[in-house]
This record gives structure tokens, sequence and C-alpha cells, in this order.
């Protein structure tokens, strides 16, 4: 067989192929500080809490450092916190706020009692049984449901060869919130082994990476990282030091 002849048909098997779905890049991002995380208290999943003037300088911030990220999807938790960060964090491509997905899957967990509170208060006679946590079990589930929609949606094969530059990734933003992301590490992409301390507006990076046989697995590429906010002004610490990550672990299984 000639070599003429021999590349001919190698081409033509390659143009049969069809390339495995380009991988998806998930930009997992905390949302800015608020004033009940300046002030201590338990925010869980309840609403109207403001970023305060540190956490709309780290959202810009974040916007700043995302400038270059072309994204195929956007997605935001649909609280209040949650969405001012991811407006001004957007705010220099306000284009791209229509194509935003707001769904409750990607809320903070649902901490009962404790919702309101300070970090350490005891709770109520009777509040524990009467007003109990979401447990963990459950938060599971709402993430890998968020997540396997997504992996599905975009796991249609591409007809393109395998050629150079098939395997660009797909960005996705996500903004959501400590307890949730934390959640979502462990439990589901499980690429920590134990809870993370995550500050405002950090970014973690998971690739997820389909195969030619339709199965796929997740990367991690970067983890909680918060250079793009350390040089901000020093605005005073939390009262209590902690967060609503910061349940997770003492929350039921």
């Amino acid at each position: 067989m000639g070599l003429a002849l021999l590349q001919l048909l190698v081409k033509v098997a390659m143009a049969n192929v069809q390339a495995p779905p380009r991988p998806l890049r998930l930009h997992l991002v905390r949302h800015g500080q608020t004033d009940a995380n300046l002030a201590g208290i338990c925010q869980g999943q309840t609403d109207g809490w403001l970023l305060t003037p540190l956490g709309r300088k780290q959202a810009h911030a974040l916007g700043a450092t995302l400038a270059g990220v072309d994204f195929h999807e956007l997605h935001c938790s649909d609280l209040g916190r949650t969405k001012e960060t991811t407006a001004l964090a957007l705010a220099e491509r306000s284009h791209l706020l229509e194509s935003v997905s707001y769904d409750k899957r990607l809320r903070e967990l649902m901490l009962g009692w404790r919702q309101g509170k300070r970090f350490g208060d005891p709770p109520e006679p009777g509040a524990e049984k009467a007003n109990p946590p979401e447990p963990i079990a459950d938060v599971s589930v709402r993430a890998t449901s968020w997540l396997m929609d997504l992996i599905e949606r975009n796991a249609a094969p591409e007809e393109e060869a395998l050629v150079e530059g098939a395997t660009a990734t797909r960005n996705v933003f996500v903004m959501s919130h400590g307890g949730f992301l934390n959640c979502m590490f462990r439990d589901v992409l499980q690429v920590v082994d134990e809870k993370m301390k995550l500050g405002n507006c950090c970014i973690t990076i998971v690739d997820v990476v389909y195969d030619v046989n339709g199965g796929h697995r997740f990367e991690l590429r970067s983890l909680a990282e918060d250079d793009h906010v350390l040089n901000l002004e020093n605005y005073p610490a939390p009262a209590a030091g902690l967060t609503d990550a910061d349940v997770y672990n003492d929350l039921p299984i």
C-alpha cells in the first residue's frame, strides 16, 4: 500500500471519529463579604444581607481577574448576596447578566435555628428539634442534581475531527456559598478530603473531562485562590471569625 493511500485512509478514518465533548472548566466562587459575615451572624438561606464596602471591592476584583475568560455558561445561587456579587463582578461585561441562570439548588445550606443568630449563640429551648438544619445528604442531592444537569447538557458528542485545538475547555461561571461549596468539593466532586476555609470571592477551578465512552472525571486545577483580593483595603475581620461553612462538619449526615 502506497504512503499516499495510507495517509488518505487515516484521514478518512479520523474524519469519521467523533471527538469526546470538550472539557468543562468550572470556576466555582464564593460570594463577597456581607454585613452578616462582618458581624459574625449565621446567614444560611436567609436573604437580604448586603455586601460590605470590602465585599463590593472583592466582587470588582473578581471581575477583573476573570475579565479574560470567555464563559460558555453562567450560574448563580438565587440568594441576594450571590446575585449582588455576580452583578458587580460582571459590571464591565453587563451583557453577560442576561445569560446568568439563577438556581435555588446552588443556595447555601439551610442552617435551621442557627440562621440569624451569632455564631456561638445557644439555641432557644426546643429549637433544635423544631427547626433542624438541612442534612448534608440533602445538600449533596441538590448539588449532584445541578452538576449532572450541567454535565449531561454538555455531553453531546462533537462532530469535529480529533485535531489540534479540539480539546479547548468551555468555561462555566458558578457563584455560590461557603457551606454549599464545601459540600460540592468534598462529597460530590470529591476533590478534597476535609472541610475548607473558603474566603470571600475565592476561586476554585475544577475540570470536567469527558471520555469517548460517555463517561467523565473531575480534575482539580486550583483550590480557593484568593490572590486577587489579598491587597484590598483591610476592613475589620468578622466579629466571630466564623462563616456558615464552619457549621458544615457539625451538621447531620
